[in-house]
């Protein structure tokens, strides 16, 4: 029997290659892929314990140290039908995207991925963190998986090595996308060698047409008009100018990212029907920017007290890739799932959605794989606030910046809620 030997600083295995230990699992073809899912007949949520459908992996280690475990795999949705158990052995790491890690005891730990759609899509998520393993010194190393979520489906296995002392071990670190673009590669093993996917398409620029030069009068040169502010449009929508402040009204405001302009990465651009800022439309591969670049500031006038949900009207055109940016909303606030708040620092948090396809969706989330919303601290009536942005990952479209006033103990601040649903119909706010 031939054994996948790590190669490219990383070793790529088959699922269907593992010794059948069990019952369970089906052979599943898919999008050119050959792989195996678990009780594809099961449609319930309930999950099996582990120990089921056993399957064993052997692989050779050419070079020692810690090796991060990435799959290939496809779950039915983002939350169900998508995990699997697999034991590492003793001593192993979970690694979190902030660098921190934790050391795990041997034994099985549930892996899953995020993506949903019954699609193929790498990823390997632990608790929020990513997997890895004990030093390997060269030789043979064996990890197993098991059945947990029917209808779960896995391609490959991928153990790339990596650092615990950066980020190397997290998701889009360099050692990553190498470890990716690797496995596309045909293995000694016949592992790997797959078409890789198309790249996403840059966004349609649309045409603007000219305009005819204006006519300029013979005999007579006309004044310019003398200029004429007028009133301040009404409050809580129909202003739809550029601001310097913004007008809050009934505890709710919409601010136009392209109130702030382009420039520092982000460029003003239409995107399936309406104007935006997007960052980087050119660029196209997978490499993020840190926080403090293209820095866009958003102010509005408080009218009514209390944490203001902070929504964003996005576009991007992958589920987990171009999708995401910075968001800064200064010292006490908080991010919030279900009726669990955590306070968060006064620094940038990353902050994305997972609709891709370019469409557009009202939202947005941080932390990786356990998507919180975000409140802001308690604002105070007649203060400005100022929420800030920052670009990250290139091709994604900002069109609006939402917020409104809600009670996060009564249910008011969640996306469907009174609130959520105003700000997402309503037009631009006044000036303040």
């Amino acid at each position: 029997m031939c054994m996948p030997r790590s190669a490219w600083g990383s070793v790529v295995v088959e699922a269907e290659a593992g010794a059948h230990i069990g019952d369970g699992w089906v052979a599943k073809y898919a999008a050119g892929a050959r792989g195996i899912v678990w009780k594809p007949w099961k449609a319930d949520r309930t999950v099996d314990g582990p120990g089921q459908g056993v399957r064993s992996y052997t692989v050779q280690i050419t070079e020692g140290g810690y090796y991060r475990l990435l799959l290939r795999a496809s779950g039915e949705a983002v939350r169900d039908h998508n995990d699997f158990f697999v034991r590492l052995g003793d001593g192993g790491w979970r690694v979190y995207p902030n660098g921190h890690k934790v050391g795990m005891p041997g034994g099985w730990r549930k892996i899953y991925q995020n993506h949903g759609r019954g699609e193929w899509a790498f990823g390997a998520v632990e608790e929020g963190g990513a997997p890895v393993t004990r030093w390997l010194r060269p030789g043979t190393y064996t990890f197993a998986l098991s059945g947990r979520s029917s209808r779960a489906a896995i391609d490959i296995f991928i153990l790339y090595k990596c650092s615990l002392h950066d980020k190397s071990c997290t998701d889009r670190s360099a050692a990553y996308w190498a470890a990716v673009n690797a496995s596309w590669k045909r293995t000694p093993c016949g592992g790997g060698g797959r078409t890789p996917p198309p790249p996403p398409s840059p966004p349609k620029r649309h045409p603007v047409p000219e305009r005819p030069a204006p006519k300029q009068p013979v005999h007579k040169k006309q004044p310019a008009p003398k200029a004429h502010p007028g009133p301040s449009p009404p409050n809580g929508g129909g202003g739809g100018g550029r601001c310097g402040v913004y007008s809050a009204a009934g505890g709710v405001v919409r601010m136009p990212a392209t109130a702030a302009g382009g420039g520092g990465g982000w460029v003003v651009a239409n995107r399936a029907g309406k104007k935006a800022l997007i960052f980087k439309p050119n660029k196209h591969d997978h490499g993020i920017d840190p926080p403090g670049q293209g820095i866009k500031h958003f102010r509005f006038r408080v009218n009514q007290p209390g944490m203001y949900r902070v929504a964003l009207r996005m576009s991007a055109p992958h589920v987990t890739e171009y999708n995401d940016l910075w968001v800064k909303l200064g010292h006490g606030a908080h991010m919030m799932k279900g009726r669990t708040m955590v306070g968060l620092s006064g620094g940038f948090v990353k902050v994305y959605q997972n609709r891709g396809r370019n469409e557009w969706v009202v939202g947005g989330v941080t932390k990786d794989f356990d998507g919180h919303t975000l409140l802001t601290r308690n604002l105070h009536v007649g203060e400005v606030f100022t929420l800030t942005i920052s670009g990250r990952s290139s091709q994604l479209a900002l069109a609006d910046i939402l917020l409104w006033a809600c009670n996060p103990w009564a249910g008011q601040c969640g996306d469907g809620s009174p609130g959520f649903r105003r700000v997402s119909g309503m037009g631009v706010s006044g000036c303040a």
